[in-house]
């Protein structure tokens, strides 16, 4: 069977795509993501757990954030239920932790309804 050279190196670069993709985890990043309904009422959201199999940082961004009150975000470590980050945020967040080695959940937080604020949290 005779493969033409242009299918040929279509083929090659595939596969070492994907053998790169599989041999660094920092090229799958796993993220997780949960925003604040529209509803009017609620204030609060927490993401599903993430896992850093892989990793030892993660990192938190919002879009969304209220501009004229402060919100709370939380990020617990869910084996042992202990809080690794409680902070005060004005506007969005931009939070990053290193050597953290756990599976871990980020709430955030309002004093009153806070619609649209979106979480997301991400390993590296």
């Amino acid at each position: 069977m005779r493969i033409r050279p242009g299918l040929a190196a279509v083929m090659t670069f595939a596969a070492t795509a994907a053998a790169m993709t599989v041999a660094d985890p920092a090229l799958a990043l796993n993220q997780k993501t949960c925003q604040v309904k529209y509803d009017g009422v609620d204030r609060d959201c927490i993401t599903q757990t993430l896992d850093l199999a892989g990793s030892n940082v993660f990192h938190i961004g919002t879009t969304g954030a209220p501009t004229d009150q402060a919100w709370l975000l939380i990020v617990t470590d869910v084996h042992n239920g202990k809080v690794v980050v409680t902070e005060r945020i004005w506007n969005n967040a931009n939070v990053w932790r290193t050597n953290v080695y756990s599976d871990y959940t980020a709430y955030a937080s309002c004093n009153r309804p806070c619609p649209g604020l979106t979480l997301y949290f991400a390993n590296g």
